[in-house]
């Protein structure tokens, strides 16, 4: 991935809904379930179906922090979690919208909090050319996944759940078509609920 395709995922990515993660540590790959805003390149509507299938080659490791304490509390203790449970512990919160604009290549400051200790620390290999951050949280808990990888695909998930391989220049132009549209006032963003921040 080149630093403009980061750039572009880390706005294609914002305020996607995590549907959920699989791990698959033979293989040493993530997968990343994300319903992502996005819009076509003509006047239609958003995709009846918003998900994509993100999968992350070459991991070397995964590192997790689950704390039940608000999300800003970095002393809570961390809950021990095995590697067999995280899909389920991540899907408990209820698929929620990730927010930040930064998930991949975020930088380590980003997840220094969540560093000591760790709920979960998987290592798979030495590899540590990319990361990408996903997380969830609510009013009492909070859960933050960083995993370092190699590679980034991405599919589309259309109905009934067949995988249909997609670009990254698509994604990203998919998702910043959506941004701008929804700072113009297209009303095709309204259903999201999300306004600019100078809005009504």
């Amino acid at each position: 991935m080149t630093p403009e395709d980061v750039a572009g995922l880390n706005i294609a990515f914002n305020e996607s809904t995590l549907g959920g993660v699989e791990v698959d540590p033979t293989g040493r790959r993530l997968g990343i379930t994300l319903a992502v805003l996005s819009l076509p390149d003509d006047v239609g509507p958003m995709p009846t179906d918003p998900r994509l299938a993100v999968t992350l080659e070459g991991v070397g490791r995964i590192a997790v922090s689950s704390r039940r304490a608000h999300w800003d509390d970095a002393k809570a203790p961390a809950v021990p979690l095995a590697v067999e449970d995280l899909a389920a512990t991540i899907d408990s919160f209820g698929h929620t919208a990730m927010y930040g604009w930064k998930f991949i290549d975020a930088g380590d400051e980003e997840f220094a909090d969540a560093e000591t200790p760790l709920s979960l620390d998987l290592r798979l290999g030495p590899e540590r050319y990319h990361t990408f951050d996903v997380f969830q949280d609510s009013v009492d808990a909070y859960i933050e996944l960083r995993a370092w990888f190699t590679t980034l695909s991405i599919r589309r998930i259309e109905q009934p759940d067949s995988l249909v391989p997609i670009s990254i220049p698509a994604v990203i132009a998919g998702g910043r078509r959506w941004w701008d549209a929804m700072y113009a006032g297209d009303p095709r963003t309204t259903p999201a609920g999300i306004l600019p921040l100078d809005g009504p």
